[in-house]
């Protein structure tokens, strides 16, 4: 049964109903303090950044990201990885853990 104000798509389907609205699952909190928390905020965010910022390529990736997700639907969970990702782009990796040598192996010859 479909809803009355459900999209038809082309293939005579009822089309999932996609919003800027959607809520990511963690909000996404920001270096200042503030949270993100529907994919409207985090786009208005990154309008709002300086130019130079926006087109560095995790930013870039961001609002690709989002836009995808915001007109097509989709895991809002890949905009919140897409989101931290370019707001940690900057922060050092973590040193590699240090491998632990192997054990000797000793043979027994008789």
């Amino acid at each position: 049964m479909s809803r009355p104000d459900a999209q038809i798509d082309s293939g005579g389907n009822e089309a999932k109903s996609v919003s800027w609205d959607q809520q990511f699952f963690d909000p996404v909190i920001l270096p200042n303090g503030r949270t993100l928390i529907k994919l409207r905020d985090a786009a208005n965010y990154i309008v709002k950044l300086p130019k130079a910022e926006q087109q560095a390529t995790p930013w870039q990736t961001a609002t690709e990201v989002l836009m995808m997700i915001g007109e097509r639907g989709g895991d809002p969970m890949m905009a919140h990885i897409a989101m931290m990702r370019a707001l940690h782009r900057s922060e050092p990796k973590a040193a590699p853990v240090p491998r632990r040598k192997r054990a000797k192996v000793h043979r027994i010859i008789r």
